[in-house]
């Protein structure tokens, strides 16, 4: 099997029954329509639209809609948005007009209906078109052909591209990098494109796009955006919860019946509420919801529906939502406002947007905006909010905790499709002074829902916030009406582990010891008032002084600087250090800059941010930065080593002496502390008694992952001594704190087992640096499956190796380390037929290798075949049958698993294929798998002269001389050769193939009618094709092979 009958006769089966075992399976719905089926309807090739489907729903949608003419002005209204230039902009216009629809004049003279080109009404879904089909061909600057395409109505929502590691050493990612070639070759197809698939044997990916001609790194940081899907709604709720979840019995099975369903139909959900195009310093991104965004929101959703009108309580219009940190608890606002709002059930709702302090109003308000959310507002204050209460005002609005006061002459606003979604609940509605304004709210809306949503777990002291927002279910509290949890989320890949190094720098206090706690400074830490935190800085404090007093400032920044040079700079990682007020990181900076030249390194790598103050001394008001040279300095920050080289080199060019250095370190005190992304930040050097809430969305900064960087795990090191007792500082249930921080030591406890598993498929091999170590190595990983486990096991060590390199955990390790890189080397370079060598591996693996190159230079000399004459001259140099017969079926995998291969690499690649699987590992099994892929290399050797060798030169003869020959009973290739050379020639004669003659079906016909007529001669006799067959075996393959060489391409 291959591609097709791995991953994508089983999504067609589970999507449409086809070919399933029962007739009466018909999978979730969808209508699967062969290629056959789909050349019926006509279509252009190089138009993405099937639009006699389109037509024939536009009529059966609209009722306003009577004929074919006043249906094809919708169609070329939505043609147009699809043929904007800018590709991003003709997805975004695309996927409005079919959401919104298009407002036509369908009569002269009369008012303009809008006209819908999907029907969106649950109840009334049965009028669209849901068609699977396979094959997809569409013609741009290059013909691509889509493995799966999921049209509604004839328009392509869905594209799905599979690969398979079994058969061609390939998965998901590369069917990515497909996807993103299809967007060059023929962006026409992408344009009404709401989400694409990747998948492989073991993976399901689903994704968007990125909509300009981006290059492979740039798709390689994009991955991360590309998610599993492990929501079952609304069968089962928080199905990713289930053990199952982690150990599906078919990896592929329950994304497809889960994102693909009809009924309800998720695609058109997503289409309608789950894309949005954000706008941040002037670049647009498509983003769309993540499985447990989805879900939250449909679960908000359904909740608000189902009560809407019914006597019931209060607290059952309530339901709290827990995703942790980094898992876009933003986007999942934004994405529920919007279902809400645009919800016919609940008669234009009024959707209030609740947080508690101002900074996040502001923050959430831009992000509303940035992702084109129609008119939301900021309620500005008391005032603003109570006018708007008082007007019965419809609409979305962000406001604060805080404005819901000196409301005692308002009325209760008695109407129920009032919703508010309180942001960071498990502190919005406790502590001085929110208590007064959470009850306010509640009395002056007393029917309005109330969903509450937080990133971080609710504490032993908050068990009152599940009673806040949460009914009762027969008799018993609702914990989570949504649960998205730390754990699943770093399985996900959605976040990282974060570890901690207790390092504790204790305060130097010579006559009384202090008279504060930990309490009570974390007390002081989290006054949130700004006028009461501001008094708090300029208060005395004696314990704030011994904290950042020279001394010991000199001992935290001597530890910085030995652990980020060694450790995060290295691999480009970047860090936080959090002190205890503005006047600690002002001592910081200073101190930093001396220490940074000594070692001669540039005072630019560390920046301070903090919040201005109104009598500021001189020293705090050389940080009073603007808001634009703030946001420019967290954006620099932001910049991974390349983005900081691409950002020099357009600003300076090549001249590195004018070159801005990188900004490595931020020395914070409050801000950033919460609510800041940045991948590159690795540690966080903590200096600040934290705890609870507060300290899990301070460490949270480190655990945004970056693939592209190989980012293992983010990392706090404590110097406060506020993990000294980890309870205290962590008031959670166990479980939520074991997850929430783990112990550096766990980390490194984790390299014996890491390297144990990477040797596990070398069991018995002698650790030697010789060639045959090296062979004997790679033979072990012949069989697809254990490659594919090496490759995976290895790139996870080498994260982890990265993570806790240079410490001494890993001497013992070294030799072994340094054998897999080679043995890894080796392996990519036979896989990829390229010079692979260490030089692609990680900052700390280089510096280990050079100290023993031995084996990795034996790996990097190791030769990379290429099938041709002298293929078996080099083969010669290996010295066994197993070794040729691994070194020539990588090659011959390499050589045959083209994208577009032509029919005798199709036939090749089956029979490479049927000798792969068979996993007998003797001594006679390699001799005769050798001889046996000897004949498929001396095929495909032979294949490469053929043309030249038959004088098969012009454009279409080789293609037909290989369909002919394999269809045909003649064994003369004299004679079959001069066949396809007449054949051709009369094709051209009669002028059937001009260029872009395979775009249209009436060009193809021509082609395949005339081929047909042709074979019926008498000079073709010997061919043994029988004239009374209308569809003999030949025609069909000789049509495929000559469409590829069609130059209109």
């Amino acid at each position: 099997m291959t591609e097709r009958g791995y991953v994508e006769l089983p999504v067609l089966r589970w999507l449409s029954g086809e070919g399933a075992a029962e007739s009466s399976d018909k999978g979730l719905g969808w209508t699967y329509r062969a290629e056959a089926e789909m050349e019926a309807f006509e279509r252009p090739i190089e138009d993405p639209l099937v639009e006699p489907l389109l037509v024939a729903a536009i009529i059966r949608i609209n009722p306003d809609v009577k004929t074919k003419a006043q249906a094809n002005l919708a169609v070329t209204a939505l043609r147009k948005a699809m043929a904007h230039p800018d590709k991003l902009t003709a997805n975004r216009d695309t996927l409005d007009l079919l959401r919104d629809g298009a407002t036509l004049e369908l009569c002269p003279g009369e008012a303009a209906k809008t006209v819908q080109y999907i029907e969106f009404d649950p109840a009334k879904q049965g009028l669209n078109d849901y068609t699977a089909t396979n094959q997809y061909r569409i013609q741009g600057v290059r013909e691509c052909r889509e493995d799966t395409v999921l049209l509604v109505n004839g328009i392509p929502l869905v594209i799905a591209e599979y690969k398979s590691y079994i058969t061609g050493g390939k998965d998901w990612t590369e069917a990515v990098r497909q996807l993103h070639r299809y967007q060059r070759q023929a962006p026409l197809m992408l344009a009404p494109n709401v989400f694409c698939i990747a998948a492989d044997e073991d993976e399901f990916r689903y994704g968007t796009i990125l909509f300009h001609d981006a290059g492979r790194e740039e798709i390689e940081r994009h991955m991360d955006w590309w998610g599993r899907w492990l929501s079952l709604y609304p069968d089962q709720k928080g199905y990713w919860n289930e053990p199952a979840a982690g150990e599906p019995d078919d990896p592929l099975e329950i994304p497809v019946k889960g994102l693909l369903r009809l009924k309800p139909c998720h695609v058109l959900d997503f289409l309608q509420h789950f894309v949005v195009f954000e706008t941040k310093k002037g670049k647009v991104t498509k983003k769309i919801a993540r499985y447990q965004q989805f879900e939250a929101v449909n679960d908000m959703v359904d909740r608000t529906v189902s009560l809407i009108g019914k006597p019931v309580t209060a607290q059952d219009r309530t339901g709290l939502i827990w995703h942790t940190q980094g898992s876009g608890k933003s986007l999942t606002m934004i994405f529920a406002a919007y279902k809400l709002r645009r919800h016919a059930a609940l008669n234009n709702p009024t959707v209030f947007i609740v947080v508690d302090r101002r900074d996040l109003k502001t923050q959430l308000a831009d992000d509303f905006d940035a992702c084109d959310y129609p008119s939301v507002e900021k309620a500005l204050g008391v005032e603003d909010l109570k006018k708007k209460l008082s007007t019965d005002w419809q609409g979305t609005a962000v406001t604060t905790i805080q404005s819901f006061q000196r409301m005692d002459k308002l009325a209760p606003r008695e109407r129920d499709n009032i919703i508010s979604l309180v942001d960071e609940c498990h502190r919005s509605q406790k502590g001085k002074g929110k208590e007064g304004f959470a009850m306010t709210m509640r009395v002056k809306l007393p029917n309005a829902f109330r969903f509450g949503l937080t990133g971080t777990p609710i504490d032993r002291t908050m068990m009152n916030t599940h009673r806040d927002f949460g009914p009762l279910k027969d008799g018993e509290q609702e914990r989570y009406l949504s649960f998205y949890g730390i754990r699943r989320s770093i399985k996900d890949g959605a976040t990282l582990e974060v570890h901690y190094i207790r390092d504790k720098v204790p305060f130097s206090v010579a006559d009384k010891p202090l008279s504060v706690g930990f309490e009570e400074m974390c007390e002081e830490m989290e006054v949130e008032d700004e006028e009461a935190k501001d008094l708090v800085q300029r208060k005395k404090s004696q314990w704030k002084e011994l904290a950042r007093h020279k001394d010991r400032i000199d001992i935290v920044l001597d530890k910085m600087l030995e652990h980020f040079l060694a450790h995060p700079d290295p691999n480009g990682f970047k860090a936080q250090l959090v002190a205890v007020d503005r006047q600690a990181c002002v001592k910081y900076k200073d101190a930093l800059d001396i220490k940074l030249k000594d070692r001669g390194l540039p005072p630019e790598w560390s920046d301070v941010i903090i919040s201005a103050g109104q009598n500021d001394e001189p020293e705090l008001e050389r940080f009073h930065y603007t808001k634009q040279k703030s946001d420019e300095l967290i954006d620099y920050f932001k910049l991974t080593p390349k983005e900081w080289e691409q950002w020099n080199r357009e600003a300076h060019g090549d001249d590195w002496t004018r070159w801005r250095p990188s900004l490595k370190i931020l020395i914070v005190c409050d801000r950033l502390l919460t609510g800041f992304d940045a991948p590159v930040e690795q540690v966080m050097y903590l200096d600040k008694p934290l705890r609870d809430h507060n300290l899990l969305q301070a460490i949270a900064r480190t655990n945004r992952p970056l693939p592209i960087m190989d980012k293992r795990t983010g990392l706090v090191i404590d110097y406060f001594g506020v993990f000294q007792n980890l309870e205290k500082a962590l008031n959670f249930d166990e479980n939520i704190r074991e997850e929430s921080l783990i112990d550096w030591d766990a980390l490194k406890a984790m390299v014996p087992g890491e390297v144990a598993r990477c040797m596990q498929l070398f069991e018995e091999v002698r650790i030697e640096d010789t060639r045959e170590c090296l062979l004997t190595a790679l033979r072990r990983l012949r069989h697809p499956d254990a490659a594919k486990n090496f490759e995976h096991n290895f790139k996870s060590l080498e994260r982890l190796w990265e993570a806790v390199a240079p410490d001494p955990c890993l001497y013992d390790f070294r030799r072994q380390y340094n054998w897999l890189c080679g043995i890894y080397i080796a392996h990519k370079r036979r896989q990829r037929g390229a010079q692979t060598t260490y030089g692609e591996l990680a900052a700390k693996t280089r510096q280990l290798i050079e100290e023993n190159m031995t084996f990795v230079n034996l790996a990097e000399n190791l030769p990379v075949f290429k099938i041709d004459s002298n293929y078996m001259t080099n083969l010669e140099d290996l010295p066994s049958p197993a070794d040729k017969a691994a070194a020539l079926e990588a090659t011959l995998t390499r050589e045959l698993a083209e994208d577009d291969a032509g029919f005798t690499y199709r036939q090749l690649g089956e029979r490479l294929k049927r000798i792969k699987e068979r996993k007998d590992a003797s001594d006679e099994a390699a001799a005769i798998r050798l001889r046996e892929l000897q004949k498929i290399a001396e095929e495909t050797a032979k294949i490469k002269t053929e043309p030249e060798r038959l004088n098969l030169t012009k454009p279409g003869e080789y293609e037909l001389f290989t369909a002919l020959r394999a269809f045909g009973k003649s064994d003369n290739e004299e004679y079959i050769a001069d066949c396809a050379r007449r054949m051709v020639q009369q094709l051209r004669e009669n002028r059937l193939m001009p260029a872009g003659w395979s775009h249209h079906k009436g060009g193809q016909q021509k082609v395949e009618r005339s081929l047909l007529a042709e074979s019926w001669k008498v000079p073709y006799a010997a061919l043994g094709f029988d004239p009374d067959d209308p569809h003999p075996p030949f025609l069909k393959a000789a049509m495929d092979e000559l469409v590829k060489t069609d130059k209109g391409k």
